[in-house]
């Protein structure tokens, strides 16, 4: 971009703002941190780089191009896709604003953008547009560790414990559940797997002397398969507390 150019830029205080397709108007776009989220125009490299959402699956966005206050200083708009200029439609973007929409799309990329000045105020100012995707991986993850807290929602696992034991609480995660099997924990070393066949709900486990203890709860799918693997959960069998009452000690069991 040369001083002629970036002069009419100025003066018309041109704006970029890029969003997701599916939004429904531009006036989202005109929200001034999505100028950066999604796009930033870069006039030492001559060049406009638009991010794709963390969303893969999102591919098209539009890039809104403010015409500003001297409209007269823009004469068009184009852009190259398949070494062919193709000329924007002048449009309305928001609340009276007028300028320019352009499809940006990961799938089918336009090259560069150019801009012509009314009059030739100043040369035509093409620049590159640059695309940079997403984390394929940390989507998938993503949405892997979401269905993962979902299923443990649904599972909604609970724990009560009394002098000598602990009842374990759940629900069926899924709709092919099968059964569950409860592995108990005491400091690092594997004590017991139980197994809670499908009409069961709950587990008790006595017998177990006072100290901490941590246990697992799988869930296993009609075809036998790990559906749900819950995280470490910890409990603690105490000693009975008691308090003295009229001068007498009382014992409260603690359920």
């Amino acid at each position: 971009m040369n001083k002629y150019q970036k002069y009419c830029f100025q003066k018309a205080d041109q704006s970029f703002y890029c969003f997701p397709s599916t939004w429904e108007n531009a006036k989202n776009a005109r929200v001034p941190k999505t100028s950066s989220v999604y796009g930033k125009f870069d006039e030492e490299s001559n060049s406009y780089t638009v991010f794709q959402d963390e969303d893969i699956t999102i591919v098209k966005y539009t890039l809104a191009i403010h015409k500003g206050r001297l409209p007269q200083s823009i004469e068009a708009i184009f852009y190259e896709k398949n070494e062919k200029w193709l000329p924007v439609n002048l449009v309305n973007l928001a609340n009276g604003a007028e300028g320019y929409k352009i499809s940006l799309n990961f799938d089918d990329r336009i090259s560069r953008i150019k801009v012509v000045f009314k009059n030739n105020i100043a040369d035509d100012y093409a620049f590159d547009v640059k695309y940079v995707e997403s984390d394929k991986q940390a989507y998938y993850d993503k949405l892997e560790q979401q269905r993962k807290d979902d299923l443990l929602a649904a599972a909604s696992i609970k724990c009560s414990t009394g002098n000598d034991l602990v009842n374990i609480y759940f629900q069926p995660c899924c709709s092919d559940y099968l059964r569950t099997e409860i592995t108990l924990y005491r400091d690092g070393q594997l004590l017991a797997k139980y197994k809670v066949e499908e009409e069961s709900f709950f587990k008790s486990i006595n017998g177990l002397a006072y100290g901490e203890y941590t246990f697992v709860l799988k869930q296993y799918g009609n075809t036998n398969n790990i559906v749900l693997e819950s995280p470490s959960i910890s409990f603690k069998i105490s000693p009975p507390q008691s308090k003295i009452v009229s001068g007498k000690p009382t014992v409260t069991n603690r359920w």
